[in-house]
């Protein structure tokens, strides 16, 4: 009896040990999101569809300080940073960050933060056929 919870005790002390070293650099709430498809017509030609209604939600986006980007969305999406990304102004002004990524099940993308100012922005997500805008604060 002795054994087993000393063993307890050493796993849930390695486990707290391992969760403390991962911290969230930036913490940010969706409230909403929307997304759009990448469509082949009749003639071969591909084009992005129209942004679908935006759909209200809470969800919480961490970054954490093990280059990762989590979602905690119904189904939890981690994406991990391939490269330290960019940093650049858009045409409307907004700060931007733009990260490669790969996500859990080993897909190639890009997420980009826009800050549009007073603690608002939008997070994009982006693969080759699909795209998805959170709207966060």
């Amino acid at each position: 009896m002795k054994k087993t919870l000393f063993l307890m005790m050493l796993l849930l002390t390695t486990a707290s040990i391992a969760n403390a070293r991962v911290q969230a650099l930036l913490q940010l709430t969706a409230t909403s999101f929307s997304y759009r498809t990448l469509e082949t017509n009749y003639y071969g030609y591909t084009y992005w569809t129209d942004w679908s209604s935006d759909m209200s939600c809470c969800l919480d986006i961490v970054v954490t300080n093990t280059d990762q980007i989590i979602i905690y969305s119904e189904s939890q999406q981690i994406y991990n940073v391939l490269d330290g990304g960019d940093e650049y102004r858009d045409n409307q002004g907004n700060m931007c960050y733009s990260f490669s990524v790969r996500d859990q099940d080993g897909d190639r993308g890009t997420i980009t933060l826009r800050l549009t100012g007073g603690g608002y922005g939008q997070l994009y997500v982006q693969f080759s056929n699909i795209m998805w805008v959170y709207e966060v604060q």
